[in-house]
């Protein structure tokens, strides 16, 4: 029996994302919590909060291209490299069509959503692809052996109304980036929990302490 409910938001465009997602699945086994990963554009909540991404502010993305790498070496976890392309498309680019797919994958493809949400992270961190076109996306769907077909019925009303819904509930719980953590638990207050650094916080709230490093299997 699980203890509460974790609710984590992110989006594909979002290196801190990445890593918190890596972290997070990583020590999922120990947390005995309910965890829902929930698609959501960061775009859309940066609008309904008027904040804006460390990625439009130079000094911000210059600390953040180096803070990633450390990071990554610390949780050990696939390493998040920024593309050369990123700060200059960072204005423009927009991960609205794969959140799209991704969020009609949670909700017909369930088992498939991991898979698919480190494949558009690995593509854009390690490979330094965009995932922003219709050809990027379904070159990825491709990949992971789904029908492009899959792009179309992402685009219907009612799964876009869905990843609408998502943006307004994390701005109602207090959000205003991505990751985001919601940590509910019985007989006690909801916790907040923003970017990658307040995972320790997290984690001694659970009584979870890092000591050794994940291994990961090497094929």
């Amino acid at each position: 029996m699980t203890e509460g409910v974790l609710d984590f938001y992110f989006d594909i465009v979002s290196p801190y994302a990445f890593l918190a997602y890596q972290i997070i699945r990583d020590h999922e086994a120990n947390m005995n919590l309910k965890i829902n990963f929930h698609p959501v554009s960061m775009a859309a909540v940066f609008r309904l909060t008027k904040n804006v991404g460390p990625g439009l502010i130079p000094l911000k993305f210059q600390y953040l291209r180096k803070s990633l790498i450390r990071l990554s070496e610390y949780w050990d976890v696939e390493h998040v490299v920024m593309p050369n392309w990123f700060e200059e498309k960072a204005p423009t680019m927009s991960s609205i069509m794969a959140l799209r797919v991704i969020t009609y994958i949670k909700e017909h493809y369930p088992e498939e959503l991991d898979r698919t949400v480190r494949a558009f992270w690995s593509r854009m961190f390690h490979d330094h692809k965009p995932n922003f076109l219709p050809a990027d996306v379904d070159e990825l769907l491709e990949e992971l052996g789904f029908d492009h077909e899959i792009r179309t019925l992402a685009e219907s009303e009612e799964n876009r109304s869905k990843l609408r819904d998502t943006v307004t509930r994390e701005v109602k719980e207090g959000g205003f980036g991505v990751p985001y953590m919601v940590l509910r638990r019985q007989d006690q207050d909801v916790q907040n929990y923003f970017g990658v650094e307040s995972i320790p916080l997290l984690f001694k709230e659970l009584g979870i302490v890092k000591s050794e490093p994940i291994v990961h299997a090497k094929l």
